[in-house]
């Protein structure tokens, strides 16, 4: 099969979820399409099935899927499932996947705001824990990224 019978699959399956086990293969699914969403815009189209696909596991899924999408649909969809995803594990995975790989420079003003929501009006204390933990983690690469560069300049 052609790499447009694939894409063509793969956006019937997301479309179409299934009771039971099937968000085993949806979350696989949505693996791959991460690979996708910067080649296709056909498959940043389906970015907004899967953030409302029934499973909350589906969901976490694409949290981390997003990192690897053009800045302004990472942005946007990232700031929903962090906040206003009905489930808290998958608002606490919406940020945490940002710990995930190499940090994205072109999102962190995104993060930085999601970070300012969350902690401003977020009221599950699971969410709030990972929302701190990833301010610190976040925060400690500048920071040592920062003395780096004012060591340099002093030297």
């Amino acid at each position: 099969l052609g790499s447009l019978s694939n894409d063509r699959i793969l956006a019937l399956r997301l479309r179409r979820p299934e009771d039971g086990d099937d968000l085993f293969v949806r979350r696989e699914l949505v693996r791959l399409l991460a690979a996708r969403l910067t080649k296709s815009r056909r498959m940043l189209d389906l970015i907004p099935v899967v953030v409302k696909d029934p499973s909350p596991f589906v969901r976490q899924q694409m949290a981390s899927a997003l990192y690897l999408a053009p800045v302004k649909a990472a942005a946007y969809w990232l700031h929903y499932l962090a906040c206003e995803d009905p489930v808290p594990a998958v608002r606490a995975s919406a940020l945490a996947a940002s710990l995930e790989g190499e940090p994205r420079r072109d999102l962190w003003d995104a993060l930085l705001n999601i970070l300012v929501h969350t902690l401003e009006s977020e009221s599950n204390e699971f969410v709030v824990r990972t929302a701190l933990l990833v301010a610190v983690k976040t925060i400690e690469p500048a920071e040592d990224s920062n003395c780096e560069d004012r060591a340099e300049s002093n030297s």
